[in-house]
């Protein structure tokens, strides 16, 4: 008898860690969705406070061997910008 009582005694002490760990990992996850959010928010607010950019266009240009110089020129990019649309699609 004493040892079903330590087993049920045992088995209720690790459904309680388990339980506490649950509502830890429960208030991590909520945590990591409201900050998720809150960046989908901000990234939202950037995008539109920003003009414009042409960068479907950009890249077209680039492929078809289109210069940094000729983007910030012909598009408005900045030249750091146009470095980056060049270095990421231009024949490599």
């Amino acid at each position: 008898m004493k040892e079903v009582e330590a087993q049920v005694h045992s088995l209720t002490e690790n459904l309680n860690a388990l339980c506490s760990g649950a509502v830890g990992v429960d208030q991590r996850v909520s945590n990591l969705e409201r900050t998720g959010r809150d960046l989908a928010h901000r990234q939202e607010s950037i995008e539109s406070s920003q003009p414009d950019r042409p960068y479907g266009e950009a890249i077209q240009m680039v492929q078809q061997g289109a210069t940094a110089s000729v983007l910030v020129q012909e598009l408005g990019l900045s030249r750091s910008e146009a470095d980056l649309v060049v270095m990421l699609h231009g024949s490599k």
